[in-house]
């Protein structure tokens, strides 16, 4: 096999490799954007709903909200949201998981400096 050929082979595996990765990436993305979570708080004055970024979707009151007064309120609705956030989270973790794959190194040139050597016709395979 020539070298032409070796570094062609080479360069379509890793892109082969890489189409894999950004599909497998989309089909997480997907995933991910159908979570919603949930949190109520302690008292259960409050519940919330997020989306999978994180923003309120719903807030339900129970009806003596405002019996502790405005701040005790806002406490509850901050609970809850924090609870909803860390749900969502929770249920994303284990699908952002399956995207981790080796650290790209970005300094590790070898296969554009093969590639150049081949146009320039100075040198061989590493």
């Amino acid at each position: 096999m020539s070298e032409a050929e070796r570094l062609h082979r080479r360069a379509a595996t890793t892109f082969a490799e890489g189409l894999a990765a950004a599909a497998q990436a989309a089909q997480v993305q997907a995933q991910v954007a159908t979570l919603s979570g949930h949190g109520t708080d302690e008292r259960r004055t409050a519940r919330v709903r997020v989306d999978h970024r994180g923003l309120l979707v719903a807030v339900q009151l129970s009806p003596d909200a405002t019996a502790d007064g405005t701040d005790a309120l806002r406490s509850a609705v901050l609970s809850a949201y924090a609870e909803a956030i860390a749900d969502v989270r929770a249920q994303a973790q284990p699908l952002q998981a399956t995207l981790t794959a080796p650290a790209v190194d970005l300094s590790e040139t070898s296969l554009l400096d093969d590639f150049d050597a081949l146009l320039r016709g100075t040198g061989g395979a590493r």
